[in-house]
């Protein structure tokens, strides 16, 4: 395994009713890149290269939101930046 890389995320509905992720290095805050969008969760990953696959892992939460990160958020990630199937 090689790690590859890792910072911050966000979990935010768009217009669309969609979960979009927003990932951002860890230097900032949550709160910080919050802005108005509604946040369906927060923490942190790391992008993994394992046996010639990314994998994405993710946990934690966000202190300055107080919200959780969820189980699902490491495919939301993926699938958006890791794959051309992403529909929003």
């Amino acid at each position: 395994m090689i790690a590859l890389k890792s910072g911050k995320y966000l979990i935010v509905s768009n217009e669309y009713g969609s979960e979009v992720p927003i990932l951002f290095p860890e230097s900032l805050a949550h709160n910080e890149v919050k802005g108005n969008f509604f946040v369906m969760s927060a923490g942190s990953f790391q992008f993994i290269l394992d046996n010639n696959e990314i994998k994405v892992h993710t946990g934690g939460g966000s202190v300055t939101l107080k919200i959780k990160s969820r189980e699902e958020d490491k495919d939301i990630i993926k699938q958006y930046f890791l794959t051309e199937e992403y529909s929003y």
